[in-house]
């Protein structure tokens, strides 16, 4: 991902978890509904079917994580891979689902 797409958040963050945290927790989000509200009417052009999809990152500069708006978009050749992939998964004869396992 380029400087130059990434959009950060404002009026969501992430919260690294505290040192007496368990394992299972990686940490915790922090929303102003007014500040986030606003944000995502600025940036409504990357609402795809009702969904914003967003990055967790790590900053090399500080260490600290960030937000940002997740503006991947899949190229013919990623969407291709995944099909090859995907063309031997093994269906379940009863419930005639795919099984992630042959």
């Amino acid at each position: 991902m380029s400087e130059k797409t990434m959009i950060f958040t404002k009026g969501i963050f992430f919260n690294e978890k505290h040192e007496k945290a368990p394992d299972f927790v990686l940490g915790g989000l922090s929303v102003n509904p007014v500040e986030f509200g606003e944000f995502l009417r600025e940036n409504k052009e990357h609402i795809k079917e009702g969904t914003v999809r967003f990055s967790i990152l790590r900053s090399k500069k500080t260490n600290k994580p960030y937000v940002i708006i997740d503006t991947y978009i899949p190229t013919q050749k990623d969407k291709d891979a995944v099909n090859n992939q995907t063309n031997g998964i093994v269906q379940d004869d009863e419930a005639n689902e795919p099984v992630p396992f042959p």
